[in-house]
């Protein structure tokens, strides 16, 4: 049985670039996250995702490499409280 994790992530957005809201919605549907994306109105991006450990370093490798992003602060914290998320969701508080 393949073990969930959830994962809260917290990162400052640089400068919002076309196709970073594409990439991560394809990533999601590949590795099969769940969870949301919401970009906050002060330039920050607050994530909830949950999925096996193996697809969600695959989801954190890609937001890595998004262009941007400020990656030296995108450090995970892992929770133990499992949201039970059914799909992945971009929010966008504007």
């Amino acid at each position: 049985m393949m073990m969930i994790k959830h994962l809260d992530i917290s990162i400052s957005m640089l400068t919002r670039k076309p196709g970073q809201t594409l990439t991560m919605m394809k990533c999601a549907e590949q590795f099969n996250i769940t969870g949301y994306v919401l970009f906050r109105e002060n330039a920050s991006i607050k994530i909830e995702v949950e999925g096996t450990h193996e697809n969600l370093n695959h989801f954190l490798q890609t937001c890595h490499s998004l262009p941007g992003l400020d990656n030296s602060e995108l450090i995970p914290s892992e929770s133990s409280i499992i949201k039970g998320f059914r799909q992945f969701s971009i929010v966008d508080c504007k």
